[in-house]
């Protein structure tokens, strides 16, 4: 969800803790996001928003009271420009259940688009989730990506907690909904 003014950062923890997102223009960094789990999770998603389009900024994970960073310090970010023209709206969405039927709740969505950056969402309470495809962009971040609204194909990612990952492939056509992701199953 790398855009002109935010960016979503998700991470995923051995164990139960807080989470947030240490950011700032410089390495000192200075800022914090919080993860949006209020209670101890090892799902973690932290938007970081109201920021400067094209513009670098660093960036730390915290878990607990640690801050993690590349091996060389912070991770950097390089948000991208504004764009004049909005695309039509698109909305993917659809459900997460476990393999008894039962929903989801706080299970990271990733979408996929060819040639596009990933974007990202959460389940919610019912293991629903909804995903805004037409605010992808081209991976140099300059323009939204152009597709097809019925044959292009989605590579979606679905993540619980460590070891829980599913995957599925649906075209455009059948994501609105996608059909009933399980976890556990691969689609």
């Amino acid at each position: 969800n790398l855009l002109s003014k935010s960016f979503t950062v998700s991470w995923v923890t051995e164990g139960q803790t807080t989470g947030f997102v240490n950011y700032g223009t410089a390495e000192s960094l200075g800022t914090a996001a919080s993860d949006k789990s209020t209670s101890p999770s090892s799902i973690h998603y932290a938007v970081v928003d109201n920021l400067k389009s094209q513009t670098a900024y660093y960036f730390k994970v915290g878990s607990g009271k640690n801050t993690f960073g590349t091996d060389a310090g912070s991770y950097k970010i390089k948000t991208g420009p504004a764009l004049s023209s909005v695309p039509q709206t698109d909305i993917v969405f659809g459900t997460v259940n476990n393999s008894s039927g039962q929903s989801v709740s706080g299970a990271i969505v990733y979408v996929t688009l060819s040639g596009a950056g990933t974007l990202s969402g959460l389940t919610d309470n019912n293991g629903r989730w909804t995903i805004p495809l037409s605010i992808a962009r081209t991976l140099n971040l300059s323009s939204y990506v152009s597709y097809n609204l019925k044959t292009e194909v989605l590579d979606i990612l679905v993540q619980r907690n460590p070891g829980e990952i599913t995957s599925a492939k649906v075209l455009t056509g059948s994501s609105r909904p996608v059909p009933a992701i399980i976890l556990g199953k691969n689609h």
